[in-house]
C-alpha cells in the first residue's frame, strides 16, 4: 500500500498534448502556486505550446519535450531535476513511464487508463464522459490528491503578452488594414480538430465582417489551403471585383507562430473561432470570443469550453429527439446549421458592450447570453 501524499518541493505537471489542453491545465497550476507558494512548479509541454508559458508567473521552469525520446531517454532527463511529486494530465505509457523511471515518488494519474493503472503511485478513478467532466476541472480533480480543493472558476488565470511583440503584431496589422474602424479576428481552421463551420461559412462571415470593420484571419502555416478556399467563395459570389474590395479590409495571416497568434487575439475586438486551440488562446487572454462548437458529446462545450468570462458559444440546432452524437461524415452539414446572421449578430452585439472595457473588469459581471437567446436575431443565411 503507497503512503499518504506530502505537500510536494518539487512540482512536475505533464501536459505535453495540445494546446488547449495545456491553457486548460493553468487553473492547476494557479491551484498549485496558490497552495503552495514556496514549491518548485515546473511544466512539461510540447514543442508547439511550450512557448506561450515562457513568461507565465505561476510556472518556474517550462521544460519542452522531444516527442522523439522514449520512455527511458525522458526519465533519464527528468531524473536530473529531483522531482518529488508528478502530476500526469496527459495519460500516456510514456510519459508515466518516464515519471517512474525518473524515480518520482508519487505520481498521480489517470487510473481509467492502463497505464495510469499500473504506473501511477496514487491512481485517480474517474469518468471524464458519463457525467461530462470539463477538462479544466479534471485536472484538479487529479490535484484533489495533494489536497486541493476547488473548482476552475477558482482559480482564475490570464496569460500575459509580450509588449514589445504585441507592439509588432500591432504595427504589422496596422500596415495591413489602417487603424480605422473596429478590428475583427477570425480563424477558420482546426488542424486534426473537432469538427468545424463549414470553409464558406467562414468566408461570408468575413464579408459581412468587412462592412463593420477590419478582419484578420488568421490560419497556421500548414493549413494555407483554408485562406485559397475562401478566396473563391468570395470570387464565385462576387468575382474579382469583390476579392479586390475585401483587400483593403480583410487580413489573410498564415505565417504567425503562437506567441504571435496570442498577440494578435489579443488586438483585436471580437474573436470568432471553433472548438481549437486558437479558441483556447482567446479565453485566458480575456478577449471577446464567438465559439463555435458542436453538439458532439466529446465535443461539447460542457467538456471543451474555454476559460474566461468573456464569451458566447454557439451550437447547431438539434431537431426533437435528435442525438446530439455526429458522425465524421455528417460534420460540416451538422456545423452548417449555425447561420452567418447569427453569428454576425453576436459579433456586432459585442462591439455595442464595449468589449475592450469589459476585458478589464476582472469581476466577469457583464457576460453575453447564449446566443439562442439574442434578441433580433437574424435568421441563418
Amino acid at each position: 500500500m503507497w503512503r499518504a501524499l506530502t505537500p510536494p518541493r518539487r512540482l512536475l505537471i505533464v501536459r505535453n498534448d495540445r494546446v488547449g489542453d495545456l491553457l486548460l491545465t493553468l487553473p492547476a497550476i494557479e491551484a498549485a502556486r496558490r497552495h503552495w507558494p514556496e514549491a518548485w512548479i515546473s511544466v512539461l509541454a510540447s514543442p508547439v505550446a511550450a512557448s506561450l508559458l515562457s513568461n507565465y508567473p505561476s510556472v518556474d521552469e517550462v521544460l519542452v519535450d522531444d516527442p522523439k525520446q522514449d520512455a527511458t531517454q525522458l526519465g533519464a532527463r527528468l531524473r536530473e531535476e529531483r522531482f518529488d511529486t508528478a502530476v500526469i494530465a496527459h495519460t500516456t505509457w510514456r510519459n508515466l513511464w518516464g515519471a517512474a523511471r525518473a524515480g518520482i515518488e508519487q505520481r498521480i494519474g489517470w487510473g481509467r487508463k492502463l497505464p495510469g493503472m499500473l504506473l501511477a503511485t496514487h491512481p485517480v478513478y474517474l469518468s471524464r464522459s458519463k457525467p461530462p467532466l470539463y477538462e479544466a476541472d479534471f485536472v484538479l480533480r487529479l490535484m484533489e490528491q495533494l489536497g486541493v480543493q476547488g473548482e476552475a472558476n477558482d482559480y482564475p488565470v490570464h496569460l500575459p503578452i509580450d509588449p514589445e511583440l504585441q507592439q509588432k503584431v500591432s504595427a504589422l496589422l496596422e500596415a495591413k488594414l489602417g487603424t480605422s474602424g473596429p478590428l475583427f479576428g477570425v480563424n477558420p481552421s482546426h488542424f486534426q480538430g473537432a469538427y468545424n463551420w463549414p470553409v464558406d461559412r467562414y468566408a461570408d462571415l468575413i464579408q459581412h465582417l468587412a462592412n463593420h470593420g477590419r478582419v484578420v484571419v488568421t490560419v497556421g502555416p500548414q493549413e494555407t489551403a483554408v485562406l485559397e478556399q475562401i478566396k473563391r467563395r468570395w470570387q464565385s459570389v462576387g468575382g474579382t471585383q469583390l476579392v479586390e474590395q475585401l483587400a483593403s479590409r480583410v487580413a489573410l495571416i498564415s505565417q504567425f507562430n503562437l506567441r504571435e497568434l496570442a498577440a494578435a487575439i489579443s488586438l483585436v475586438d471580437v474573436f470568432t473561432v471553433g472548438n481549437t486551440g486558437p479558441m483556447h488562446l482567446a479565453g485566458v487572454i480575456g478577449t471577446p470570443l464567438v465559439a463555435l462548437f458542436s453538439t458532439h458529446p466529446s465535443q461539447a462545450p460542457n467538456r471543451w469550453r474555454p476559460l474566461g468570462k468573456h464569451r458566447v458559444m454557439l451550437q447547431p440546432p438539434l431537431g426533437f429527439e435528435e442525438s446530439p452524437v455526429v458522425e465524421p461524415d455528417q460534420a460540416e452539414q451538422h456545423m452548417g446549421r449555425i447561420g452567418v446572421g447569427t453569428v454576425v449578430d453576436v459579433n456586432l452585439l459585442w462591439l455595442k458592450w464595449h468589449p475592450r472595457k469589459l476585458r478589464a473588469d476582472s469581476t466577469g459581471a457583464n457576460i453575453l447570453p447564449f446566443a439562442a437567446n439574442l434578441p433580433g436575431k437574424r435568421q441563418a443565411a
